[in-house]
């Protein structure tokens, strides 16, 4: 918002807290807003808190930073003049005779600001060059969002000496962006202002606007043209300020975030230049190190503390340079931090389909020839996958690469740019359809309704779109890839005239379906073209049950447009002569119970039933689907669709709409041990353990029909929480009734009629309870706000009827031991959720697929974790190099085990190795292998790597060394004389003595020899416990430290911090005993007092005291110790069993 719009909304927010979330919702306000508005009373804060994330507000509170960068995205047709703009502006030179952009290209630029505040600050600009071809226009939609700038790019030297005849296609480019990004703002650049040809640049780019804007209106931002020559530089800087000028008042280019996270912004674009994309197990140690920990006055350092944060991170990051996709299963392990690498890795599969001029460069006309050979047909064999991704293709190729493959080929899939061809059996082929790379001329033999008897049935749809975006077919292809027939396709890319596909479904495919874009197949299957189609989609179904097929369509289409924002769609019904009649009056017939006519002809309406009769309104929809439930003649009819339908229209919470949504359909079942007794039929016999709700399956396609599956999830029927679910449950029973459920018990299904009106007396009487007991108005609770005067009532919406998060997160539960699986609908924005036994054969072939690839992936991660990290030389690793897990026994007389034996009895004399153990903990390794390559980095490749020692005291070695996160700081909580971290010895001896681990029932003890990354270490010397030092400007206790101290300089923290206990002063001779004689505590209220026996009890004892003695007698060396405050930074490397002579 504009300053004076926050000095009013801050004003209302002052009265009233509640106003925040307006503000945010209407005005698109930043986090540094929100955290503003949130410090003015209470209420505003918990507003924001819900609107952030309690942890992201915590963040922001913790280190808000203002940052500002925005993504400057050039568009327009080959040869504007784009590529030497970005090289001009980025570069500041000009480069004659630039070959065509392969693809997209990503330069950066810094500019220095000063919005509103009249500070000064950087501005981080990312200049995107996407290809001018037609072809590449199938991916640019991926790198369009509405947060961005946009600049059209026009040449106006061809503009005049062609008379304008480049403004068809920059049209196209202006409504693609539109279509995606309807309120982003667009600048229109025109190039050559150098030519001889263009005499008054300003007169011809005020035409050319004008002539834009009467094509597409608003297409233009008024204030934003410029005309330029990158050959001599006139008009760059203005373009450059005018540009940066109005990036700054836009909301998503001034954010507010956490410092850290810039912090892990500057050091990931650092590891760019390394590696265009890192395992996002590193990048997490990257974020929760050192490294990005921000030292902030007045107040604690500012951290990413943990994964979580660390993924919050990530996703503010989004558009910044690194890319992570959390959401996709088979993507999320995988962090870019060069969109530039992925960029090429697309443009070598979509793109021109004839080779390359001469001029361009290698890896061009490479790419051309490759696209020529191996997609030419949309087809893309993925055994040929290291032929098209190589060296010869892709700049900067490396072996990382090739482990990769697999990961680009499911980003493919991920974005709706190809998908995985099956057999007839629903197994893999090995293969995948690329529809943007499909042949452009429709094949010859398709006829798609060849066969069909004469009086076959008819449902046609024609939609009309405002504009038709180039992408949006053939992602209509993917999305319907079960009943697709690969070979009837085809798709004309360049000049998107035509395209097509064939669909079919059913036994014996019954039913068919064409689905065309600029033209249309008549009944005897000849095709004709039209101008009225020119960005027209009909849905031509035909069969014995052409609506499932036409509903099916309509639907995949319908939610695919609405991810279009600036494209709007006229949806008309066709009757079989081609009359046409407005969705809108064939909906407002269906609610009035009326037949849908064109001419006479009576219009198949079925598919279109189920949403018609959802109107939004609850009351009425609740009130005309009761009624006619009860009147509908028997059998099932379309009531799963409707039923679907309604719960999801009016149920289901709005924020629950996407992929976050839980299962839809729930039954209340009785519990096993209530069928047995019987008691489920008698609401007077009810215990809150009678009964439980069980999800159902439910299928994309509603003929399929519903299951019971294993999910299962309590519920108490004698507690207010049934009378909230009643609506819902009496009307999924009553459906249930009319349509049945698989797998539900015979003696369950029978009754269900009496379990409806049990449940119905069961509400009443808890109705009629809980209204004697409420308490009288006065008595209610109300809320303190900002001031007493502020105190009003709390306002309680109404509850509701099932606690929709508690039911997804047992989905989730489920979903993670393969019990409910969230399944592709296209159709659908919500997710899905079906048992795997329940999925017809076609989708679970898809669902293998899928799995096979994930699988294919996790091979891949292991691949590339192995090559990246380097095991140490004695690791026994299987077959496929992979390292055997768990503790190894190493042989005695071993070069390894006389080694550890020696350094042992050097520092532990009269000690005796009885047993080495190898720790061989993969994941464990890596994080630590990565923690001491970052460390080196920032230390001139010294990370200062020693071996020390530990005992883990009453914890068994094993537990530790098998864990995944080792020797965790979280296991001291309690603290100790240097704050809660890690403690490591420099002398076993201290180990031994202080904590020993006796290696039951084994003879003799234990202690784990660690690798330690030190890095840059804090010196206490002999201060401990409650001394106090300056730690970042604050005073702080030693043993109160909980992270890495602050370096004196503030140049930022150690890495880790050292001392000697007090030399050991502390240390007395009654403090020797044994491990079978301990120290006795008496215990007086919540005081523990130590006392101790005047003379040691046993041999054992006896050792002690020496070894305590001898502890005593050179305090400095026995009593160095190492802290650290992450477990990455250790790896347990032996577990050692010995005893020690007496």
């Amino acid at each position: 918002p504009l300053t004076a719009d926050r000095e009013i909304v801050l004003a209302a927010v002052q009265q009233n807290g509640s106003a925040l979330h307006w503000a945010a919702e209407q005005l698109k306000t930043d986090n540094g807003f929100v955290l503003e508005a949130s410090r003015l009373n209470s209420e505003a804060h918990e507003v924001a808190a819900r609107l952030l994330g309690a942890d992201a507000l915590r963040e922001l509170e913790a280190s808000a930073q203002k940052h500002f960068r925005v993504k400057f995205v050039f568009l327009g047709h080959g040869g504007a003049g784009k590529t030497c703009l970005r090289r001009r502006l980025a570069e500041g030179v000009f480069a004659d005779q630039l070959p065509a952009t392969d693809g997209i290209e990503v330069s950066e630029l810094e500019e220095t600001v000063s919005p509103h505040d009249a500070q000064e600050h950087r501005l981080s600009v990312y200049l995107w060059d996407l290809g001018g071809q037609d072809e590449y226009m199938a991916t640019h939609p991926f790198f369009i969002d509405g947060f961005a700038l946009y600049a059209l790019v026009v040449d106006l030297e061809r503009y005049v000496r062609s008379n304008g005849d480049n403004v068809a296609s920059s049209l196209r480019f202006l409504r693609t962006a539109r279509a995606r990004a309807p309120v982003a703002p667009i600048a229109l650049i025109g190039t050559h202002a150098d030519s001889a040809e263009v005499t008054e640049p300003g007169g011809v780019i005020r035409q050319l606007q004008r002539e834009l804007d009467n094509a597409c209106p608003g297409g233009i931002t008024p204030t934003l043209f410029f005309v330029v020559s990158s050959k001599d530089g006139a008009g760059v800087d203005s373009l450059r300020s005018g540009l940066a000028a109005h990036a700054i008042t836009l909301d998503h280019v001034r954010d507010t975030v956490p410092a850290p996270t810039v912090k892990l912004h500057d050091e990931l674009r650092s590891r760019a230049a390394d590696s265009p994309h890192l395992p996002l197990r590193q990048v997490v140690s990257l974020a929760t190190s050192a490294a990005c920990r921000v030292t902030v006055a007045g107040k604690p350092p500012a951290a990413i503390p943990d994964e979580a944060s660390a993924f919050r991170a990530l996703e503010r990051l989004s558009g910044w340079g690194a890319i992570h996709y959390r959401d996709s299963p088979m993507l999320r392990e995988t962090v870019v931090l060069r969109p530039q690498w992925l960029a090429d890795a697309m443009a070598c599969v979509i793109g021109p389909k004839q080779p390359a001029a001469e001029s361009a460069g290698a890896i061009t006309r490479a790419r051309a020839r490759q696209r020529c050979e191996l997609v030419a047909d949309g087809r893309l064999d993925h055994a040929r996958i290291d032929e098209l991704w190589s060296a010869e293709t892709i700049d900067g190729f490396d072996a990382s690469i090739v482990a990769l493959r697999p990961y680009l080929l499911a980003t493919m899939h991920a974005f709706e740019l190809a998908y995985p061809l099956l057999d007839a059996e629903g197994k893999p082929t090995g293969a995948s359809l690329v529809p943007s790379m499909l042949p452009s001329l429709r094949p010859s033999g398709a006829a798609p309704f060849a066969g069909l008897a004469c009086d076959a049935l008819v449902a046609k749809m024609e939609i009309r779109l405002s504009f038709l975006p180039p992408e949006l077919f053939p992602r209509l292809i993917v999305r319907l890839q079960q009943y697709v027939k690969a070979g009837d396709c085809w798709f004309d890319a360049r000049a998107l005239s035509s395209g097509g596909m064939l669909l079919a479904r059913g036994e014996g495919a019954n039913s068919w379906a064409a689905i065309t874009m600029g033209g249309c197949f008549d009944a005897a299957g000849g095709w004709f073209t039209s101008a009225a189609f020119a960005t027209s989609i009909i849905i031509d179904a035909r069969g014995a049950h052409p609506i499932a097929l036409r509903g099916l369509a309509w639907r995949c289409l319908d939610t695919l447009q609405t991810e279009y924002d600036g494209v709007k769609a006229a949806v008309s019904l066709l009757s079989s002569a081609g009359n046409a009649v407005d969705l809108e009056d064939a909906r407002e017939a269906i609610r009035e119970d009326r037949e849908v006519r064109s001419r006479g002809e009576v219009l198949l309406v079925d598919d279109l039933k189920p949403g018609a009769l959802v109107t939004g309104a609850r009351d009425a929809d609740e009130r005309r689907f009761d009624g006619d439930l009860a009147t509908a003649p028997p059998g099932p009819g379309n009531w799963r669709a409707r039923t679907v339908a309604f719960i999801e229209s009016t149920y289901l919470p709005a924020d629950m709409h996407g992929r976050s949504a839980p299962p839809l359909l729930w039954l209340l079942v009785p519990t096993e041990a209530a069928v047995e007794d019987g008691s489920w039929l008698d609401h007077s016999q009810w215990a809150p353990a009678t009964f439980e709700l069980r999800a159902l399956s439910e299928p994309p396609e509603e003929e399929w029909g519903w299951a019971l599956t294993t999910l299962r999830v309590p519920f108490d029927v004698t507690s207010q929480a049934l009378v909230h679910a009643t609506p819902y449950l009496l009307r999924m029973l009553r459906v249930v009734l009319r349509v049945g459920v698989r797998d539900l018990a015979a003696a369950v299904a029978q009754d269900l009629g009496r379990l409806v009106s049990a449940v119905e007396a069961k509400a009443a009487i808890i109705v009629g309870d809980a209204a004697d007991e409420q308490p009288p108005p006065a008595q209610r609770r109300r809320l303190e706000g900002h001031s007493q005067a502020d105190a009003r009532p709390v306002l309680t919406p109404k509850a509701p009827y099932l606690d929709w998060r508690a039911l997804g997160d047992a989905a989730l539960a489920a979903s993670a031991d393969g019990g409910m699986l969230i399944v592709p609908d296209p159709s659908r924005t919500r997710a899905v959720w079906m048992a795997r036994q329940h999925m017809p054969v076609s989708l679970r072939a898809m669902m293998l697929q899928n799995d096979h690839l994930k699988d294919e992936l996790s091979r891949t991660k292991l691949e590339l974790a192995h090559a990246r990290v380097q095991y140490p030389s004695t690791w026994q690793l299987q077959i496929n190099d992979v390292p055997v897990q768990g503790l190894i026994d190493v042989p005695q007389g071993s070069d390894e085990f006389n080694e550890r034996e020696q350094l042992l009895q050097a520092k532990l004399p009269g000690a005796n190795l009885l047993q080495l153990r190898r720790v061989q903990n993969q994941d464990l390794y890596s994080r630590y292998f990565f923690e001491r390559k970052l460390t080196a980095e920032r230390h001139s490749g010294n990370a200062n790597e020693r071996q020390l020692w530990m005992s883990s005291g009453p914890t068994p070695p094993d537990v530790l060394c098998n864990s995944a996160h080792g020797v965790d700081p979280m296991f001291y909580l309690q603290g100790g004389s240097y704050g809660v971290a890690a403690y490591f010895a420099e002398d076993p001896l201290y180990s031994h003595f202080i904590r020993p681990c006796p290696a039951q029932p084994q003879e003799g003890f234990q202690l784990i020899l660690a690798q330690v990354v030190l890095g840059d270490v804090k010196e206490f010397g002999s201060a401990m416990g409650n001394a106090r030092f300056d730690n970042g400007g604050k005073r702080l206790a030693i043993g109160d430290l909980k992270q890495e101290p602050f370096k004196e300089d503030g140049s930022g923290q150690y890495d880790s911090w050292t001392g000697t206990e007090g030399d050991m002063r502390w240390l007395q001779p009654p403090l020797a005993r044994c491990w079978v004689h301990p120290r006795e505590v008496k215990e007086n209220g919540r005081k523990k007092t130590q006392w101790y026996s005047k003379a040691p009890d046993c041999d054992g004892c006896r050792a002690a005291l020496a070894q305590c003695k001898a502890m005593m007698a050179d305090g400095p060396r026995y009593g160095r110790q190492y802290m650290i405050a992450r477990f990455q930074k250790a790896y347990p490397q032996y577990v050692l069993r010995y005893s020690l002579s007496q």
